[in-house]
């Protein structure tokens, strides 16, 4: 199916059973302190959809932010993808971002779907959802995030550390300059 959904057929014949044969021997979850209330740590493409080994790390842990990078198309409300972000989301209570490539959304539009720039998915504890579309006109997106403390409360009433959860507070289409591609000044400095 995947091989038809990403017009592949000319490369891989969809007749055959084709299998990512790949040796991993070791394999590590990564958790970034971002400051004493914060964790995040990343998840690439199939670790965000299988429960073990890596989504029982995760719970353990309970990062405040999940960076999903995926191999897969739109990043839209009713896939796979949205689904599991919402399982982090709920439990540890984790802000998820699902980022894909732009290459294979252009690819599953071979088949005359409509024009799809929606490169990821940002979701809140909260419930809070909303796609990250890439304009057109734009080379990337911006993302602006801010915190808040929260508190934890155990199921039989006892105070949990504080945490902070994310929230995104906005996005900036990010568009090419004529100078080479010089990132420009007001991104390097924080302006926004």
């Amino acid at each position: 199916g995947q091989i038809k959904s990403y017009g592949l057929g000319d490369a891989l014949h969809p007749s055959k059973a084709w299998w990512e044969k790949l040796r991993i021997s070791h394999r590590a979850i990564d958790v970034f302190t971002l400051s004493e209330t914060s964790t995040c740590t990343t998840l690439v493409c199939e670790d965000l959809a299988r429960i073990d080994p890596c989504q029982r790390l995760i719970r353990a842990v309970g990062p405040s932010l999940v960076i999903a990078l995926l191999m897969d198309g739109p990043q839209l409300k009713h896939r796979w993808s949205a689904r599991y972000a919402t399982v982090l989301a709920e439990d540890p209570g984790a802000s998820v971002l699902t980022l894909t490539s732009l290459g294979l959304i252009a690819r599953t539009e071979h088949n005359g779907r409509n024009k799809n720039r929606t490169i990821g998915l940002w979701k809140e504890r909260s419930g809070f959802e909303v796609p990250v579309i890439l304009r057109d006109d734009a080379h990337a997106v911006l993302l602006t995030l801010t915190g808040k403390l929260a508190s934890s409360t155990t199921i039989d009433g006892r105070k949990g550390p504080e945490r902070t959860e994310w929230s995104l507070a906005g996005m900036v289409q990010i568009k090419g300059t004529d100078d080479g591609g010089k990132v420009p000044d007001w991104i390097l400095n924080g302006q926004n």
